[in-house]
């Protein structure tokens, strides 16, 4: 049981590298076909081939799991850790591991401030991304940082639905709002509206939250009135418009 227990240690050591490799360089995991028949599996069993050609631990593996193949048709079930389900285990570990990291920066900071904002996906979905801004010291090292904690679906887009996901997202973080003295968004009325946008609804709820908006997008803002005024670039972007 010791040796069985330290194998796969082992060998799950080496799919954790594999996967340590692969995300940060933003490269895809997956091929079209996956089997271990296939000419091009993906970034991630090709590298987990092209290692166990210096590594005896994964090299003893890929037998036992090429030797499996015809087993599992008759229903018996081989563990290989290769699958894509495994795959985004890993990923979403790490990227827990990460985020928790990142969180406990932030509680240690105790005040920071929320950059929210919705983007519609490749399938047109909406999804809200959370920006957490703060300051880090470390030693005699003082440094503004503004780190990306991930994306989260949004239930609605009026202001009332948006607060309400903004407000439940920071407080499944553990982070309180009440050390929380800025908030940003874009320009758009529904977010920064002084009257019924999601920065008053929130600064109604915890007064000390002031609303900053941001630059970025007032400047974006300025270049699409500037272009409203040309004919060509309405056409132009129209047109784009309609293509999207």
């Amino acid at each position: 049981m010791d040796r069985d227990r330290q194998k796969w240690r082992d060998i799950l050591h080496r799919l954790l590298d594999v996967t340590m490799f692969l995300a940060p360089q933003n490269l895809p995991f997956r091929g079209h076909r996956e089997d271990m028949l296939s000419i091009s599996k993906g970034n991630f069993l090709e590298l987990v081939e092209l290692l166990s050609n210096y590594d005896p631990v994964l090299k003893e593996h890929l037998l036992e799991v090429k030797h499996a193949i015809p087993s599992q048709t008759s229903g018996r079930r081989v563990s290989s850790y290769l699958s894509p389900n495994i795959q985004n285990e890993f990923i979403c570990l790490l990227g827990n591991n990460v985020k928790g990291k990142i969180l406990a920066d932030i509680k240690k900071a105790k005040y920071f401030g929320i950059i929210f904002d919705s983007t519609p996906d490749i399938s047109h979905t909406d999804q809200m991304s959370e920006v957490i801004r703060y300051v880090h010291i470390e030693g005699d090292s003082v440094e503004v940082r503004e780190s990306f904690l991930g994306f989260f679906p949004i239930a609605g887009k009026t202001a009332n639905e948006l607060t309400k996901d903004i407000l439940s997202n920071v407080e499944s973080d553990g982070l309180d709002i009440n050390f929380c003295p800025s908030q940003g968004y874009d320009n758009a009325a529904t977010m920064a509206g002084i009257h019924g946008g999601v920065q008053k609804k929130i600064k109604e709820i915890y007064p000390k939250v002031l609303f900053v908006p941001c630059a970025n997008h007032s400047l974006n803002l300025c270049g699409v009135h500037s272009f409203g005024t040309d004919p060509l670039c309405v056409t132009f972007f129209g047109t784009v418009e309609k293509l999207y």
